[in-house]
């Protein structure tokens, strides 16, 4: 008689089971929608000491042209034209700051679409995707990079604008069944049952 029991029982879960994945609606699969931004990333030469240092000044230099340019912009549209307009200031701009510091590298920028890991900036998630950016890989582009976002302006000064780490502890969630508990722990006791 109990492994009747133990088999109505199971029935009963699996038809439960079979119900409950009727009812289910199907996650649509949708590409997270990335927000408006323009990143400004600097790849320094190499990972010595003077090269970022060097990348440092460079971003200075940037960020003194790029945000009195962007302040009362509103659009991204608008912001993309003119950075584009003005790629040759800024690319003159990364050459005069290298010379002042001394590189005996170049510069050189790209402005479009790029694909990114995520980033943590301050409180905020940039999640993975393509983001449009200006890229100025500096000599080798061997070295950590610098970003931030100078649109909408978030790049007000340099002590503002350091790259955030990623957090070292993800706290780790896992993830429970009520109804797998029940029907392990009803496994079990069927097994426990004698006939």
């Amino acid at each position: 008689m109990s492994k009747r029991v133990a088999g109505l029982g199971l029935a009963i879960v699996a038809l439960h089971l079979l119900i409950g994945m009727a009812w289910a609606v199907p996650a649509r699969a949708e590409t997270p929608q990335l927000p408006e931004l323009i990143r400004l990333h600097v790849l320094a030469n190499s990972e010595s000491l003077e090269d970022q240092r060097i990348k440092l000044a460079v971003r200075d230099e940037l960020l003194a042209v790029l945000n009195p340019m962007l302040s009362n912009v509103a659009r991204m549209a608008e912001a993309e034209a003119l950075i584009k307009a003005n790629l040759g200031v800024l690319s003159q701009t990364a050459e005069a700051a290298l010379a002042q510091a001394g590189a005996d590298y170049a510069a050189q920028l790209q402005f479009g679409l790029f694909n990114f890991p995520a980033k943590y900036y301050g409180l905020m998630t940039l999640p993975a995707g393509r983001y449009t950016a200006l890229n100025v890989t500096l000599g080798a582009g061997a070295g950590r990079n610098w970003w931030c976002i100078v649109f909408p302006a978030m790049c007000y000064t340099a002590g503002v604008c350091e790259q955030v780490a990623e957090p070292e502890e993800q706290q780790a969630y896992h993830l429970r069944s009520k109804l797998v508990e029940w029907v392990e722990r009803f496994l079990a006791w069927c097994g426990g049952v004698k006939s």
